[in-house]
Order: C-alpha cells, then sequence, then structure tokens
C-alpha cells in the first residue's frame, strides 16, 4: 500500500501559491467612460502603462479597419480591433509629458478621439485594464456600469472616512 502524503501536501502548497499571486492581480482597473455628445468635445483619457494590456469595450460595432492610433508608432504594440473591442498595449511606460492619440471610428462613421497618458498619481500609478466606453447614458449597461464605479469609489472614501476617524480620535493624535 503506497501513501501518497507528500505528493499532496505538494499540489496543496501549489495550489495555495497560486491563489496568492491570482490575488495579488485581481485587482483590474475597470472604469466606465460615457461618450460625449458633441463630437467636439475634449477627447477622454486612458491611462497606459508599459507591456500592461488596455481593453476598451464598446456598446456598438466598431469599424475594425479605422481604429489608429496618432504618433505613437513604435511604442506601443499594433493596436488591435476585434469586435467590440480595442487591444492596447505600450512597449515600455510612457514618460510624465508624453502623450498619444487614438482615434476610434464607431460603426455609425463617428470618430472618438481618446487621449493616451500614463497614470502618473492617480489611484497609486495604476494603468487602466478595462474602459467600458458607452454612447448611451440611459442605456442599461452604461448604468450598470456606473453604479459599479460609483459602489467602488463608495467604498474607498469610506474606508478613507474611517482610518480618519480612528487616527483622529487616537491617543497618539490627542498628544499631537
Amino acid at each position: 500500500m503506497r501513501i501518497a502524503l507528500p505528493g499532496t501536501w505538494a499540489l496543496l502548497g501549489t495550489l495555495l501559491a497560486g491563489a496568492a499571486v491570482a490575488e495579488e492581480h485581481e485587482h483590474a482597473v475597470i472604469r466606465t467612460l460615457i461618450l460625449p455628445e458633441q463630437p467636439e468635445s475634449a477627447p477622454q483619457r486612458i491611462y497606459v502603462k508599459g507591456q500592461v494590456v488596455t481593453v476598451l469595450r464598446f456598446e456598438q460595432d466598431l469599424a475594425p479597419l479605422r481604429a489608429r492610433l496618432v504618433g505613437g508608432e513604435g511604442r506601443f504594440e499594433p493596436v488591435g480591433v476585434v469586435g467590440r473591442k480595442v487591444v492596447l498595449e505600450p512597449r515600455r511606460d510612457l514618460s510624465p509629458e508624453e502623450g498619444f492619440s487614438l482615434l476610434v471610428t464607431l460603426s455609425d462613421a463617428r470618430e472618438v478621439p481618446f487621449l493616451l497618458r500614463p497614470p502618473g498619481r492617480r489611484e497609486h500609478g495604476s494603468a487602466d485594464q478595462q474602459l467600458n466606453v458607452y454612447k448611451d447614458r440611459d442605456g442599461y449597461e452604461a448604468m450598470a456600469s456606473a453604479l459599479v464605479d460609483s459602489e467602488k469609489e463608495n467604498r474607498t472614501l469610506r474606508a478613507e472616512n474611517e482610518r480618519l476617524h480612528k487616527e483622529e480620535v487616537s491617543e497618539d493624535h490627542a498628544l499631537a
């Protein structure tokens, strides 16, 4: 009779290590963008980071051959358009003063500009990993996505308020 106890422990250790690595990367940065009604308005910012893939998810079909990056050739992998998604990946981090334009054409021939920028001090320097882009702010998907964003922001602000309140009533704060 053979006992496989050491193998079982090795498998369990591997699974736990994999779960720990996945937990580190679980904090994906997902934002909602509502397209402005006026085409002349300022382009929306997308925060990108070197070797981090950013996906723009649109609610309507795109013109696949008409998405182009202006001025960033050689700095980014080729822009990919798959169905309703645009995939971006900078080859390396952008410097703080750099910015590039991305023009995406929707199936109704509307051209939508975006400004690609480095994250900087925004949310601990995190890049956007997924952007849900909506044309109609009153649509179900747009409202649901905006609600999820608001809930995340609300949780973050509540945690910050709680931390500040605990700090305010602490003995160290009273002594200071």
